[in-house]
């Protein structure tokens, strides 16, 4: 079997003034077999500390995607302070992009949900 590349893109901004969270850009990330989601988060300035617990992949189909989430630096992200979190998961071989709404939970029922995140398919070397 040929190694395909990996592709990334960058995300658009989201802010939910609910929760109190926002993520100034996420990162997808897809190699063959998996993706990945590379994201900073802000916690609100008036907001308690937050420490993201589980993150999940949710498609158009089939039932969410619990990915493994891994805190650049563990523990909690305090007020008005930014976190950076990868969250990982395998998928099913497909020649199709794949469109997810990440959501990141953690403490005190706090979410940040990410929808519209692409991630493209990965090219073989030597075709456009």
């Amino acid at each position: 079997a040929r190694e395909k590349g990996v592709t990334a893109a960058i995300g658009k901004q989201v802010n939910d003034a609910v929760q109190g969270l926002s993520s100034q850009r996420t990162v997808s990330i897809r190699g063959a077999g998996w993706i990945l989601a590379d994201l900073k988060i802000l916690n609100g300035r008036n907001q308690p500390a937050w420490t993201p617990r589980e993150a999940t992949f949710a498609g158009r189909v089939g039932a969410p995607l619990r990915a493994r989430l891994i805190a650049k630096k563990p523990g909690p992200i305090l007020p008005g302070e930014e976190g950076r979190v990868l969250a990982v998961v395998e998928v099913p071989e497909t020649s199709a992009d794949l469109v997810f709404t990440l959501e990141v939970r953690g403490d005190g029922g706090r979410r940040l949900t990410i929808p519209g995140v692409r991630f493209s398919l990965p090219r073989s070397e030597g075709n456009p």
